[in-house]
C-alpha cells in the first residue's frame, strides 16, 4: 500500500491578545488560513490530526468572515463555514494535548508534516506560553518545531503564525531557523488594521509584530506590500504564506512539498 501523508495541524485556542496600550483585543485563528490549506490536504488524501494547548477547540476570529478576505464571495465564506463544521467532527473539537505531544517523540514520528494556521491567536499561546501573563516562550511548541526541523519534515505556517517559529530553541548558541528565508504579515497590513479608519479593527496596537519577532530571531523576511497579492516562500523544510490572500497558493505548495518529502523517503 502507498503511504498516506499524515499531517499534524497545531491550532491556537486563544480568544484575546494583549495590547500595548493595555487591555486586550478579541481574536482567534483566521478561518480561511485554516480551511483553505486543510481542505487542500483533505482533497489530496492526507490524514489530519489536530493538537492545541490544553486540547481545547480553537476560536475563529470574527473578522476572518469579512468578504474582503474571500474575493467578496459569500459562497466561498459559507463553504468554508460548512467545511469548518466538518472538521469539528473529524477531531478539531477534541484536539490532542500539545503539552503531551511535545514530550513524545515516538508519537511525533508518525507525522510527515506540520501546519499552523494564522490569525493573531498563535502569538498568544503558541509563540508564548501565555502572552496574557508574560512573554515567556512556549517551550513545548519549540520542541515540536525542533523535531520537525531536525528530521527536515515540511513545516508550514501562514500570516501571523510564522512568528511562532521564534519559540524554537537555539542549538549551540544559534536559532535553528537562523538565516532561513520566510514571509509573514507585513507591517503595512498591521498599520491598516490598527491605524486606518476604513480598515481599523483593533482598538490599539500589538506589543510586537511577526516581522519584528522574526527579524530579531534571525530570519530573512521576504514580503510584498502589493495589496491582496499572494506571497509564499520556501526554504529547506520550511514553507510560509504571507496573509489570507496567500492561503490558496500556500495550500497548493504545501501539498506539493509534503508529496515531494514522501517520495524522497522512498528513494
Amino acid at each position: 500500500m502507498s503511504h498516506i501523508p499524515h499531517i499534524l495541524v497545531v491550532v491556537s485556542t486563544a480568544s484575546e491578545i494583549p495590547l500595548r496600550e493595555g487591555g486586550t483585543h478579541e481574536t482567534g485563528i483566521f478561518l480561511g488560513e485554516l480551511t483553505e490549506p486543510v481542505e487542500a490536504m483533505h482533497e489530496a488524501g492526507f490524514k489530519l490530526t489536530f493538537a492545541s494547548p490544553g486540547g481545547k477547540e480553537p476560536i475563529i476570529d470574527k473578522h476572518s468572515y469579512d468578504l474582503i478576505y474571500w474575493g467578496f464571495s459569500k459562497k466561498r465564506v459559507n463553504q468554508a463555514k460548512v467545511f469548518y463544521e466538518s472538521l469539528l467532527n473529524k477531531g478539531l473539537a477534541h484536539p490532542l494535548l500539545l503539552e503531551e505531544l511535545a514530550e513524545d517523540p515516538r508519537q511525533l514520528a508518525q507525522f510527515d508534516g506540520l501546519f499552523i494556521p494564522g490569525g493573531h491567536a498563535p502569538m498568544v499561546d503558541l509563540l508564548h506560553r501565555n502572552h496574557l501573563e508574560d512573554e515567556a516562550p512556549n517551550e513545548q511548541m519549540g520542541r515540536i518545531l525542533q523535531f520537525f526541523h531536525d528530521s527536515q519534515r515540511p513545516t508550514g505556517l501562514i500570516c501571523h503564525a510564522p512568528a511562532v517559529l521564534a519559540a524554537a530553541p537555539n542549538v549551540d548558541g544559534k536559532w535553528i531557523y537562523q538565516g532561513y528565508r520566510m514571509t509573514a504579515i507585513t507591517m503595512l497590513s498591521e498599520f491598516f488594521m490598527e491605524d486606518t479608519p476604513l480598515m481599523k479593527v483593533i482598538p490599539g496596537h500589538l506589543k510586537k509584530y511577526p516581522t519584528q519577532v522574526l527579524k530579531e530571531a534571525g530570519a530573512i523576511l521576504e514580503q510584498t506590500n502589493i495589496p491582496m497579492r499572494a506571497k509564499v516562500v520556501e526554504d529547506r523544510e520550511l514553507i510560509t504564506g504571507q496573509d489570507p490572500y496567500s492561503a490558496q497558493l500556500f495550500a497548493e505548495r504545501f501539498v506539493e512539498k509534503v508529496n515531494t518529502f514522501i517520495k524522497s523517503q522512498k528513494a
